[in-house]
């Protein structure tokens, strides 16, 4: 599908010298690009689920050691910023 659309110089630039360097055509890196950013998406939006099944786990088995909390802990403020959330 051919699509026109209307990019920064500098970006396109950008863009356009990574693809020379990686051997790719400007088209496959832009469908590259926009198909890694849908799946970090969609991966982001999974993630607040995920604590809250880790989070439940760790708070109803009392084996996990407190190293383990601090990581959840840090996993849940890790997430918090990558999803404004």
């Amino acid at each position: 599908m051919k699509v026109q659309l209307s990019i920064n110089d500098k970006l396109m630039e950008r863009a356009d010298e990574y693809a020379e360097r990686n051997y790719l055509k400007r088209s496959d890196l832009f469908s590259l690009a926009i198909n890694e950013y849908l799946n970090t998406r969609a991966i982001q939006a999974l993630l607040p689920e995920l604590v809250v099944c880790m989070r439940t786990i760790a708070d109803n088995d009392n084996s996990i050691d407190d190293e383990t909390r601090q990581q959840l802990n840090e996993i849940e403020t890790m997430m918090k910023l990558l999803t404004n959330k």
